[in-house]
């Protein structure tokens, strides 16, 4: 693997499947989205395939671990390893630019999810004359592992966009 390579891991499911409806795509450096691929993998829905991005300078035992919940999944899960940081928004483009599915859903890895949430993106997607939809997020009740993350994400949001920027 050169410097600015990729390294691209498909479970079966991914290697043997048709084009998906849609593609959920989870970029992640240093957070583990295996609990992620698992809850959607339990979705048992064939029309998504899920692509996730560990960006760059890989903790080899994280990477390992995600390729094992890649190889577990049902559905079809990819996995692609950046040896370089790339960026929120690199990260992003890689996932597009590797995904196959006419939609392209964006999930952050700490995400936890309803057992219905594909089933109500994909009939969103079904019903839409949109180009594009996004929302869908209800955060929980911090927990003692993610009050820091949620007190710093709520005092961010509060402000108006153009001071986040």
């Amino acid at each position: 693997m050169t410097q600015s390579a990729t390294r691209r891991l498909d479970n079966a499911a991914a290697k043997s499947s048709a084009a998906p409806r849609m593609s959920v795509l989870i970029p992640f450096h240093r957070d583990d989205p295996c609990a992620l691929i698992q809850a959607l993998s339990e979705t048992g829905l064939g029309q998504v395939e899920v692509i996730a991005f560990d960006d760059g300078a890989p903790d080899t035992a994280l990477n390992a671990a995600v390729a094992a919940a890649v190889e577990r999944a049902a559905i079809p899960v990819s996995l692609v390893t950046s040896r370089i940081n790339r960026g929120r928004s690199g990260a992003r483009n890689r996932l597009a630019q590797a995904a196959r599915g006419g939609w392209l859903l964006f999930l952050d890895a700490d995400m936890e999810i309803d057992p219905d949430f594909l089933t109500t993106w994909i009939t969103h997607v079904e019903t839409s004359a949109a180009d594009a939809l996004f929302g869908g997020f209800t955060p929980g009740a911090p927990t003692r592992k993610t009050a820091v993350h949620a007190a710093l994400a709520g005092r961010r949001f509060r402000c108006a966009a153009g001071r986040r920027a």
